[in-house]
């Protein structure tokens, strides 16, 4: 039988074109097994609320800090407990609801008056409690918004009180509990009030954050209503040199990004990578002292196993965003909603407020060198 070549190419082609699909799909199968993290990324990222997210690409990123958790709160430079309040309704309380049907709740927010006096949200109660330096209770100011949730005060005293979702406005108020005026939420820059996330007061402007990122002007904290909602691309510092931003690279991997923006000129200053050693669950705190110091925290845990969870509190310079101190806060499993848990005082140090059974104690730390 003679030899045929057409038959012969035609059977080689057909092997060549088993073997090509036999690589391709091991290639396949074996991206697949490399790469199973993706999905769970997407799914912790999903969880995650990435705080002022100014800078959606990082650009020039510094080169990564390793940032271990320290596990025993002896190591912060200091820890005391600033104000203790019990639960309830009399003087010197602080409200707590736990409906059946419902989220729990606790005191929404609180803030620190010049003079170094605490104010705290008390939403259940309908009041703004005063304690004093040394934590003891002054005097309550009523509040008639409908779902107040955070607040902040101006150098001259006044508070601003924000309102999302009952009233959507931020209301001004006298340090005499006076109503001087309201500042509505909606409109250029906000389309819906649902979507801010805190109330900042600069000098004599007061600013509502929208999605963690951009801030838009409101009005003045002598409650007139501003006539143009000029945008920043971030937090200013105490100082009034920088904008700052934070948000999270890879939540399961625990690498976050922090970048600072010179306020003056509006030109990049720096972009620093933190690595934590745990997955980060959420960022709770991007804030600065008057001295210019960042301080950025991320509650870390891993949803999925029985790991400890804790605050991982890092102090950055404002120069060259270096890392310069770090705590590691332990922090209870509670499921009570609060809008803000931690604040930085003008001096330095953060307190942050940890709910118990019998009441709420609202606690300093510093930064570990």
């Amino acid at each position: 039988m003679p030899f045929d070549r057409t038959h012969a190419m035609s059977k080689r082609s057909i092997w060549i074109l088993a073997a090509c699909l036999f690589i391709v799909a091991a290639l396949v199968a074996a991206q697949c097994v490399a790469t199973p993290s993706k999905s769970k990324d997407r799914r912790a990222s999903d969880k995650t609320q990435a705080t002022a997210s100014a800078f959606a690409v990082v650009t020039t990123p510094l080169p990564p800090v390793g940032v271990k958790p320290v596990q025993d709160e002896r190591d912060a430079a200091f820890s005391r407990v600033r104000v203790a309040a019990p639960w309830g309704t009399s003087a010197g309380d602080l409200g707590r609801l736990r409906p059946q049907e419902g989220n729990p709740e606790a005191p929404m927010s609180f803030a620190f008056t010049p003079d170094g006096k605490m104010v705290a949200l008390d939403q259940v109660n309908r009041r703004l409690s005063f304690f004093n330096k040394n934590g003891q209770h002054e005097r309550d100011i009523k509040t008639e918004q409908r779902v107040p949730q955070d607040v902040a005060v101006a150098k001259n005293g006044n508070l601003a009180v924000l309102d999302r979702l009952g009233d959507k406005d931020v209301t001004i108020v006298d340090k005499d509990g006076r109503a001087v005026g309201k500042l509505p939420l909606e409109g250029p820059g906000i389309p819906k009030t649902g979507g801010v996330t805190g109330v900042f007061v600069d000098g004599k402007d007061v600013y509502a954050e929208y999605e963690h990122g951009k801030l838009v002007l409101l009005g003045g904290v002598d409650g007139t209503v501003a006539k143009d909602r000029s945008e920043l691309p971030g937090r200013p510092s105490r100082d009034g040199r920088l904008i700052i931003a934070a948000g999270i690279v890879q939540a399961v991997e625990g690498r976050m990004w922090v970048s600072a923006t010179d306020r003056a000129t509006m030109t990049h200053r720096f972009t620093r990578e933190l690595r934590m050693a745990m997955p980060i669950l959420r960022i709770v705190l991007l804030d600065s002292d008057l001295a210019g110091t960042i301080y950025t925290a991320a509650h870390l845990g891993d949803e999925t196993l029985d790991t400890a969870s804790g605050v991982q509190l890092v102090c950055l310079d404002p120069d060259k965003g270096n890392p310069i101190g770090r705590a590691f806060i332990p922090v209870p499993d509670d499921p009570d909603e609060m809008f803000k848990t931690m604040t930085v005082l003008d001096e330095g140090g953060v307190v942050i407020a940890v709910p118990s059974d019998h009441g709420i104690e609202y606690r300093t730390y510093g930064c570990n060198d």
